[in-house]
C-alpha cells in the first residue's frame, strides 16, 4: 500500500489509534525504547528533557523523555511526528500512529482481500 494512502486510511478510519500509540509509548524508558525501536537517528538534550528522533522514509517521530526524579531513568512523556513530503512538516501527535504502523509496531487498518476488492 502506498504511504500516502496508508496515512489517509489511518487518519479517517481508526481515530483510536492515537490513543493506542500513546499507550504503547508513554512511560517507556530509554532502555525499553531501544529494545522496541532501536537506536534513535538523533538524540539531543533540551533541559529538563531529552528528545529522541526516529526518521524513516514515511515520517519523523520525536519522543520527549523526562526523568521522573533526580537521578531517575527518563521516560517518554510526549510524542509527535511529521510526515515526509508535508510542505509544512508540522509536528503533530496525531501522526504518531502512522509512524508506528510504518515501522511494524502497530497494526494498520484491516485490508479487504475479498473478491470485490479488485475493482
Amino acid at each position: 500500500m502506498r504511504p500516502i494512502i496508508l496515512a489517509i486510511l489511518l487518519i479517517f478510519t481508526t481515530p483510536s489509534l492515537a490513543q493506542e500509540a500513546d499507550l504503547s509509548l508513554m512511560g517507556k524508558t530509554a532502555t525499553e525504547l531501544k529494545a522496541t525501536l532501536g537506536d534513535p537517528s538523533l538524540i539531543w538534550p533540551e533541559h529538563p528533557a531529552y528528545t529522541w528522533q526516529y526518521a524513516d522514509d514515511l515520517c519523523v517521530l520525536q519522543l520527549y523523555l523526562y526523568a521522573p526524579t533526580i537521578g531517575g531513568e527518563a521516560v517518554v512523556k510526549y510524542a509527535e511526528a511529521s510526515m515526509r513530503g508535508d510542505v509544512e512538516a508540522v509536528m503533530n501527535p496525531d501522526n504518531v500512529p502512522i509512524c508506528l504502523v510504518s515501522r511494524g509496531l502497530m497494526p494498520g487498518p484491516a485490508s479487504d482481500s475479498g473478491p470485490d476488492s479488485r475493482r
